[in-house]
């Protein structure tokens, strides 16, 4: 069996600049630092320069390390869509380590992880180091950010001594640490490059401080496009900001470290399936989630330094999207340096009408049935199309399995109705019981 490899599966038909440049140094074993916007692709870049050292057979051979377990889930998914004739696999906080264990014991080709996990696993001699000829680190800048140097290190003293190295970033690294050994390093840097920086318009509203809510509920009067996210600095705010909103009947969901696994993915999924228009969230946002079509980031509270507002901004306009970018300041915020010379704007917050917000146009809905139950997509699609005339094929949303349950996208003046007509029909045989996110 041949190793097939389909970019066209992730939705690139051409490579970008980047991208063949990673392609040059296919055949090479140099080390490799790698930087370049959010949004440009990256993943591919790497996947590109790690294909023809793989090989089809029982052992483990590439391992990335990244800082959350949103960007090794994501990953996980665009690897597995490229090499669809090789196992990879994940392993990251949130699953059970014992689930993992019996995954890792089948010496998956490719393993994504968060540093914690990965240690763990490697302790316990479920991933075989034998053949790990590629150390990736995604994200590597954010890994030192969250204090991950020594985890590194140690995951590192795990691997052979020849392992290659490649370090990929969306702002340049100020420093390596000496323990990851670079020799003969390769930089691939589009930090600059023309046609792969994001195409945002950022501006600055000012507004007095005890008005910060309501100028920032102005905004999505004034925006009302289908997918926001508002940046806090930490979960309390987020949480104050969450309470505030919803006082004013604003729908939003939220999305911070503090959620359980569920609550994160869920969250997510409802954001990205479009049945929440506004999410508020930390930093963790910022990284690692392949969202499509953010059109605005709001700033709630100002980043703390130029690779955080990097980061946050390329949620938006990513590959050939455009975007906006707003500041909401008021007196008290102390600005950076690195935020001078952004065009300011005037807010009337006396136009403000809560209840000319917009709601989303689709909902989420819940079924009681997962992979468990031997549940699939395609279960679900043609268990809703089932009901005559009440739901055609293209208005049915994203779906979502889980093991013990299932999350479907459906317009929201359909919900209703489908609900009431699920208390009568089943699944493969099975009661299924539906019921609104």
């Amino acid at each position: 069996m041949e190793i097939t490899f389909n970019p066209e599966r992730i939705g690139v038909e051409r490579l970008n600049s980047l991208q063949l440049d990673a392609l040059e140094l296919q055949r090479s074993s140099k080390d490799v630092i790698l930087l370049a916007p959010t949004g440009s692709g990256k993943t591919l870049a790497y996947a590109l320069l790690v294909k023809e050292s793989l090989a089809i057979n029982l052992t483990t051979q590439v391992l990335i390390v990244v800082p959350t377990r949103e960007l090794a889930q994501q990953i996980e998914l665009n690897f597995k869509a490229l090499f669809p004739t090789l196992f990879t696999t994940s392993v990251h906080g949130g699953v059970a380590s014992s689930q993992e264990k019996r995954r890792l014991l089948e010496f998956p080709s490719i393993i994504i992880g968060t540093p914690g996990r990965v240690i763990h696993h490697l302790e316990e001699g479920n991933i075989q180091v034998r053949d790990i000829h590629t150390l990736i680190l995604d994200e590597y800048d954010k890994s030192l950010e969250l204090g991950f140097k020594d985890q590194i290190e140690e995951i590192s003293q795990f691997l052979p001594e020849n392992t290659r190295k490649l370090l990929v970033s969306a702002t340049d690294l100020k420093s390596i640490p000496s323990f990851l050994n670079l020799k003969d390093t390769a930089e691939i840097n589009h930090l600059q490059a023309r046609g792969l920086a994001p195409r945002i318009n950022v501006t600055e509203l000012k507004t007095p401080a005890k008005y910060k809510i309501k100028a920032l509920s102005q905004l999505f009067q004034n925006y009302p496009v289908n997918k926001t996210l508002v940046f806090c600095n930490h979960r309390e705010a987020v949480e104050r900001v969450s309470e505030s909103l919803e006082r004013e009947g604003i729908e939003h969901d939220i999305f911070h470290g503090k959620l359980n696994q569920q609550e994160r993915e869920l969250s997510l999924f409802k954001f990205s399936n479009q049945s929440t228009r506004i999410l508020i969230t930390t930093d963790l946002a910022s990284r690692g989630l392949d969202i499509t079509d953010v059109e605005l980031i709001i700033h709630y509270q100002l980043p703390i330094s130029q690779e955080t507002f990097t980061h946050r901004n390329g949620r938006t306009a990513r590959v050939d999207k455009r975007g906006r970018v707003i500041l909401l300041t008021s007196s008290e915020d102390k600005r950076p340096d690195f935020l001078r010379n952004i065009k300011e704007e005037e807010i009337n917050i006396e136009e403000y009408d809560p209840t000319s917000v917009p709601s989303a146009e689709f909902c989420t809905l819940r079924l009681n049935l997962g992979k468990k139950q031997k549940i699939r997509k395609i279960d679900v699609v043609g268990y809703f199309l089932s009901f005559d005339s009440v739901i055609a094929k293209d208005q049915l949303g994203q779906i979502m399995i889980k093991d013990n349950e299932s999350f479907l996208a459906v317009p929201l003046e359909l919900a209703k109705r489908l609900i009431e007509l699920t208390k009568e029909h089943k699944i493969k045989g099975k009661k299924v019981k539906v019921s609104l996110v």
